[in-house]
């Protein structure tokens, strides 16, 4: 008895040997390697073995290579079309198929030009626009600037309603009577016996205004403008003016006598010429002017008169027959 700790036991076989390749074990006896064993006439059985033989009613199995496609021949062009399929260069290969290349659609040569009269007329428009806009701002603001200056500057309008020669009637603008004369080219009016004698025209009546006439004392010394006046009832104002210098304007009722508004002795007066006089009446203010300078302002406080005809007046006196003698009516309305 084997006395060694060491010592591993005796194989099963009980020889000391190990078992063979070949020989008996506890799982049983392996199948003996190919060539070897059996009758020596068949070979040993491979289960790995592909068969030698097959059915004759199942088809053999080809093995397919991996990666290989099966070849097949395009199908034929249609006259005047292209390949549905392109072949590749590279052997059992080929590209999806193509749609047909089609140029884009060219834009129509009219309708171009539609697009472009209408951007064309659409800028003019616009800018028609704002030209007009800014035409009609500057002509706004001129007229604006126009009107400040005229209303600052005698005759303070441009609107022009009498503009009377007074060469004659033929307009029939002025009352004629005996003591209101048309002659030699100018209008005439006469008083006698410390009276005085006015001739109305006959264009209406007038509230605001520049009113201007020349005038000439050939035989008088006082003569005189009338505006805003009543005809029937001899209420009038009356721009009164000597060859004193004098120049005043007074109120007149039923053709009694005057009431002084106001007055200035110092008038400039050109005795024996002609000499241009004007009112300018705004409301319940005159302003008296003589060869065009301002010579006396003044206004009615109780505002008595606000509108009325307009006319022309000679004062008398007892040695002679006053006369004045008138040319160049103009009546600017304010």
């Amino acid at each position: 008895m084997n006395s060694d700790p060491n010592a591993r036991p005796p194989y099963p076989q009980g020889n000391g040997q190990p078992p063979g390749p070949y020989g008996p074990n506890q799982y049983g006896t392996p199948p003996p390697p190919p060539g070897q064993g059996g009758n020596g006439i068949n070979p040993p059985y491979n289960p790995y073995a592909a068969p030698n033989s097959y059915s004759s009613d199942v088809p053999p199995t080809v093995a397919a290579t991996p990666y290989q496609h099966t070849q097949y021949a395009p199908p034929p062009a249609q006259p005047g079309q292209p390949m549905p399929f392109a072949q590749n260069q590279y052997p059992g290969q080929f590209n999806y198929p193509q749609a047909p290349f089609s140029p884009p659609p060219r834009r129509s040569t009219g309708r171009i030009i539609l697009v472009v009269s209408v951007t064309v007329v659409f800028c003019v428009i616009v800018v028609s626009l704002l030209v007009g806009g800014f035409s009609s701002y500057q002509a706004k603001k001129n007229a604006a600037a126009t009107a400040t200056a005229v209303a600052s500057v005698y005759p303070f309008s441009t609107d022009l309603q009498i503009d009377d020669p007074m060469a004659s009637n033929s307009t029939n603008a002025w009352a004629t009577a005996s003591n209101c004369v048309f002659t030699g080219g100018s209008y005439h009016i006469l008083a006698k016996n410390d009276m005085y004698m006015v001739c109305f025209s006959r264009k209406g009546n007038f509230s605001n205004f520049t009113y201007q006439v020349t005038v000439e004392l050939t035989k008088s010394q006082v003569a005189g403008l009338v505006f805003r006046a009543d005809a029937k009832s001899g209420s009038s104002y009356k721009y009164v003016f000597s060859e004193g210098g004098t120049a005043g304007v007074y109120l007149y009722k039923n053709y009694g006598a005057g009431k002084e508004v106001f007055h200035n002795d110092n008038s400039g007066w050109h005795v024996g010429k002609k000499n241009t006089v004007a009112v300018v009446a705004r409301g319940n203010s005159f302003t008296l002017y003589v060869n065009g300078k301002e010579v006396s302002k003044g206004i009615d406080k109780n505002n008595t008169y606000s509108s009325g005809q307009l006319g022309l007046v000679v004062f008398g006196n007892t040695s002679q027959t006053s006369e004045a003698v008138f040319t160049n009516a103009k009546v600017w309305v304010i």
